[in-house]
Formats: structure tokens, sequence, C-alpha cells
């Protein structure tokens, strides 16, 4: 169940922290009142039609959130628009937030650490790693389009493609 009180599930409205609710156009989201992550779900499930998320916007930090990409067994992935910057990003923070352990933490931080040390471009590059009110996250450049997932579920990935595919992972990480 979220903070809220609401079921949590990944359609679930976030509720409002009051002592931060100054910005005009919308509400700031603590970290605390973020969707929780029901683990019942399947590993990884893709919001339906990357939903947007409810009429008003929704602000974490420098991040106006603009609509959940990717739920999985650790992070949840909005696509959010860095207001400074005016860019649109991909934010991805760790779904039990300030009740995260330690060792989920240093995983989590490990990850965008080593993704931030790549320089490919076959690899999504790191903007910003950081935390705000016990909730840690990492920004990084948003890229439109199927995973590669969601085409092998699909059922469209022939085998010239996969082969190609594999070819460029391989040369990417080498």
């Amino acid at each position: 169940m979220s903070t809220n009180g609401s079921s949590g599930n990944e359609n679930s409205e976030f509720s409002v922290n009051d002592d931060l609710q100054k910005r005009s156009a919308g509400e700031q989201v603590n970290a605390s009142e973020l969707p929780t992550f029901d683990s019942t779900a399947p590993e990884s499930t893709i919001s339906p039609a990357r939903a947007t998320i409810k009429s008003k916007p929704r602000y974490f930090g420098d991040y106006e959130l603009l609509a959940e990409i990717v739920r999985g067994g650790m992070g949840v992935v909005y696509q959010a628009r860095h207001i400074r910057l005016n860019r649109i990003v991909a934010l991805k923070m760790i779904i039990a937030g300030e009740l995260a352990s330690d060792t989920a933490v240093q995983r989590f931080q490990c990850e965008a650490q080593a993704a931030a040390r790549l320089d490919h471009p076959g690899i999504v590059p790191i903007h910003e790693i950081g935390e705000l009110h016990g909730q840690h996250f990492y920004a990084m450049a948003f890229v439109d389009g199927q995973s590669l997932g969601d085409i092998v579920r699909s059922g469209s990935l022939h085998r010239r493609r996969a082969a190609r595919l594999v070819q460029q992972v391989a040369e990417t990480v080498a």
C-alpha cells in the first residue's frame, strides 16, 4: 500500500507534501509519496501507453514527471523534463525510496556510476546522480522507441537483425 492510502498500483495519483506545494504550476512530489511497487507484479512491467501522470504537473526536485515508462524489481523510470535545462530525460529511482537498504542504494549508485563512465553512441549517457529527501535517483538521456525486450516479445525480431543487434551490443560493451 502506498503512503497516501491508495492501492499502490501504477496508475495511482501522487499525494501532495503540503510544505513543498509552493510551485504555482503544480505540486512537489516528496520521495515518500512516490507510488509503491507491487511485489506480486511481473519483474518488469511497462505502463499502459506510457500512462501520463494525472492532470496537474508533478515535480521531483528540478524535474517535472511526465509519464511512467517502466517498473522493474529495483527501480521505476519516468519520462521527465529537467526544468532549468528544458530537456526531456529518463529519471530512474529506487522503488523502495528512503526505505531502500544500504546494499540496494550502493548497487543503484554503482549502476549509475558505471554507465556514466562509458562513452559510446550505443549507451545512454547519464546526466546526473543524486538524492532528494532520501530518494536516490539518476537522470539519463531519454531515448524514445521500443525496448529490445518489447521487440523480442512481439516476435518481430528476424535472425539477421538479431545477429546485428548482438554484434552491436558486443562492440559497445567490449
